[in-house]
């Protein structure tokens, strides 16, 4: 009766490990940002831009030609740039979604930060040093 248990729980261990082991191949396999593009992506919160045009969500705006800092956040498949005015304190501000781009929009499914960098390129520019 020990023996028939121990090998049950032997067999369960090994499942759990293959289970473990498949999964993790799966979540990498599937990376979308991989670590290199996140501190590059990071890299761009430090900075200060201009809006080009004009981004409104429900009541709050961001408008032409205002000096805006950004916060980057993504996901499993999708990259969101979220702007605050830059005179204002990043922890009180109001935060307007700026650019919200899915996997899907990305050439062949793959990020790339040229082509990110392309569509937030259309709605604010880095401040001249």
């Amino acid at each position: 009766m020990k023996r028939s248990f121990r090998r049950r729980i032997t067999a369960l261990r090994g499942l759990t490990l293959a289970a473990v082991a498949a999964a993790s191949l799966v979540v990498a396999c599937d990376e979308f940002i991989g670590d290199e593009a996140e501190r590059a992506l990071k890299e761009y919160e430090g900075k200060t831009y201009i809006m080009k045009s004009t981004v409104t969500v429900n009541d709050d705006s961001l408008v032409k030609g205002q000096r805006v800092k950004i916060k980057m956040l993504w996901g499993k498949d999708w990259v969101k740039v979220r702007g605050y005015a830059a005179d204002i304190d990043p922890l009180v501000a109001k935060q307007v979604l700026m650019l919200y781009i899915f996997k899907t929009d990305f050439p062949g499914g793959k990020f790339s930060r040229e082509h990110m960098l392309e569509k937030f390129r259309e709605i604010a520019v880095p401040v001249a040093k």
